[in-house]
């Protein structure tokens, strides 16, 4: 830390090793870093103290005007943006997560409120009783879950069964039942 926050180096370190140390930070804050923002970096910092001092520069100043950037994507995500209900909740809780590294905390009803909120008209019944019973954030991605399951098995269902309907009404099924009750499909019947 001492190389970062200007605090004094521990006294059993040398000068060499002092120096040692700060190209190992240096290289460790580069290696978290997107390609981009690693050249903006490297053209104004020799040590690990004024890349990290940038960097805070860099991410501080602008903070609000992230934040309300966060805030926007946040209230307009909507359920028929996603593919499904994993990756909403997941798209929700990165962009809380996101604020809440702002300082602009996210608590878990707000989560919820958003989750709702978002949630297309298929969802009203599970959305009424998420905003009745105001669970936690896991326990109403849960029940979204329980019920998109649901949604899909039902679908299912009536896939077979409406193509059991149309086996039914198909030309061949009607000659093999034909067949099967003793007449002949021909026009002329059996005496």
């Amino acid at each position: 830390m001492f190389l970062i926050d200007a605090s004094a180096p521990p006294s059993d370190l040398d000068a060499s090793t002092v120096l040692q140390l700060d190209a190992l930070c240096r290289q460790w804050m580069f290696s978290t870093m997107a390609k981009n923002l690693m050249l903006t970096v490297l053209k104004t910092g020799n040590t690990a103290k004024e890349i990290w001092d940038h960097l805070q520069r860099l991410f501080q100043d602008n903070k609000g005007s992230r934040a309300a950037t966060l805030e926007s994507k946040f209230v307009n995500l909507k359920f028929i943006d996603c593919n499904d209900v994993d990756d909403y909740c997941d798209k929700l809780k990165a962009l809380a997560n996101r604020l809440n590294d702002l300082d602009f905390p996210m608590n878990d009803k707000r989560l919820v409120i958003q989750l709702v909120n978002g949630l297309p008209e298929e969802y009203n019944t599970v959305a009424s009783f998420i905003q009745q019973s105001m669970p936690s954030f896991d326990a109403a991605r849960s029940q979204l879950r329980t019920k998109e399951i649901r949604r899909e098995q039902q679908s299912i269902s009536g896939s077979h069964t409406a193509l059991a309907a149309a086996n039914i009404n198909s030309p061949s099924f009607v000659a093999a039942e034909v067949r099967h009750q003793g007449f002949s499909a021909s026009p002329i019947h059996r005496q």
